[in-house]
């Protein structure tokens, strides 16, 4: 009888743990959705021309006091001075896509990597972004890159 107890508690206590696991589960992949809808969403962006659009779509993905970073040389603060490099951007690029990738992430911190299409369907540029998040889950810093990193001259 007791091994018939043990047995059954046995049981029970891996389909609890079981439940836990599942249940774990799609939390994590719904953290992994909605770094990619950010990554989207900013990506969104950097494609949309007016101005008011744009502004609205990094309200929702970034944060107010945002940093970002580019080669160019561009350091910025701030979601209307994004918006504004944007703009400029589009600006000179008249008819481009801005492409990105899923989202690599851990902890706070993500990186993607993009692609800048020409109207004609000739990549422009291509780099990889890093990202760390605010606590809200929207992007705090952005650092980019551009092209492949350099080979090590052994």
């Amino acid at each position: 009888m007791h091994m018939i107890v043990r047995t059954c508690l046995s049981l029970v206590g891996g389909v609890l743990l079981a439940s836990r696991v599942e249940a774990q589960v799609p939390d994590e992949l719904g953290e992994s959705a909605r770094r990619n809808v950010t990554v989207s969403t900013y990506c969104s962006a950097w494609a949309e021309p007016e101005r008011a659009k744009r502004d609205s779509l990094l309200r929702e993905v970034w944060a107010r006091d945002g940093r970002y970073s580019d080669p160019t040389p561009v350091s910025l603060r701030g979601r209307a001075a994004l918006s504004t490099h944007i703009g400029s951007f589009l600006a000179q690029n008249a008819g481009a896509r801005f492409r990105c990738s899923a989202a690599q992430s851990h902890h706070h911190f993500m990186r993607f990597a993009w692609a800048i299409v020409a109207a004609g369907g000739t990549a422009i540029v291509s780099g990889t972004d890093f990202a760390e998040l605010a606590s809200d889950g929207r992007l705090q810093r952005i650092v980019g890159f551009f092209g492949d990193p350099p080979k090590n001259p052994e």
